[in-house]
């Protein structure tokens, strides 16, 4: 009879895996409403697909040059496609977020690191805050405000903010007129109502809401920084100086100068 040798049952039908594989289609973007900005607590995922099966990659995140705090957690989301995602952190470093993918093939081939693809995200975890906060009427007198005239909040950001949110009250009661905010250029913006003849007169309080384009929450500011002031002056509010008779030693003091005369507090 014949006979090969080796034995047939003992000869591979495949070659050895020799090939390295790689990758593509990576892409890095964050939950946040902005995908190129994080914030603490938002997800920042990295994304791509195999050339061939791999084992679990392991990727690098690094935050302005520094370690990110936070664990990556992987998955395999089909076929060869994978995400790695981590959590941003209050203790990361602030600046933009690089990455760096060493993966292999289930055979052990190692493939080069990727450490590029499409888009970008950078951590921002600094909180903003505002500084040069002033408050100022257009009337003639600054720190009084009749209907029709303009009262006025002007401050500046310690970084990009989103438009703020501003309330206004005077004598204590919403203010009636609409409060519009601009950025008037840079970093400043201003915020203004006009005086309506149904506000209540008393001394203007306002609230200014702010965060920053990745969504760091300011602390609500409601105090000036120059001591500046505006008082809501009603003109039925103000002494009737005809009620006095010429001959009496009549004697008031109105309104406005009441208010001019109190204590530089800050409303």
């Amino acid at each position: 009879g014949s006979y090969s040798f080796p034995p047939t049952t003992y000869l591979s039908t495949s070659l050895p895996d020799t090939t390295a594989p790689t990758l593509s289609g990576m892409s890095i973007a964050s939950n946040n409403t902005t995908n190129t900005l994080a914030k603490p607590g938002d997800d920042v995922t990295l994304t791509f697909t195999a050339s061939e099966a791999i084992d679990t990659p392991v990727v690098t995140f690094k935050s302005g040059g520094a370690a990110v705090t936070d664990i990556s957690v992987y998955s395999n989301t089909t076929g060869d496609t994978w995400t790695t995602v981590y959590k941003a952190n209050a203790n990361d470093t602030d600046g933009p977020v690089t990455y760096s993918i060493a993966f292999s093939d289930t055979a052990g081939n190692a493939g080069t690191p990727v450490t590029s693809g499409s888009g970008s995200v950078t951590t921002d975890t600094s909180i903003p805050t505002l500084s040069a906060v002033s408050i100022s009427s257009n009337n003639a007198n600054r720190s009084m405000a009749t209907p029709t005239d303009v009262v006025t909040l002007s401050f500046t950001a310690s970084e990009a903010i989103q438009s703020p949110t501003v309330t206004a009250s005077s004598g204590g009661a919403a203010v009636n007129g609409n409060i519009t905010a601009s950025n008037t250029s840079g970093n400043n913006w201003s915020a203004s109502f006009t005086a309506d003849s149904n506000d209540t007169a008393g001394p203007v309080t306002y609230n200014i809401s702010f965060s920053d384009t990745a969504g760091n929450a300011g602390t609500a500011v409601t105090t000036t920084t120059d001591s500046s002031r505006v008082a809501v002056v009603i003109d039925t509010d103000l002494p009737n100086k005809s009620s006095c008779c010429p001959s009496c030693a009549c004697s008031f003091v109105s309104k406005v100068e009441f208010l001019q005369s109190l204590p530089s507090a800050k409303y």
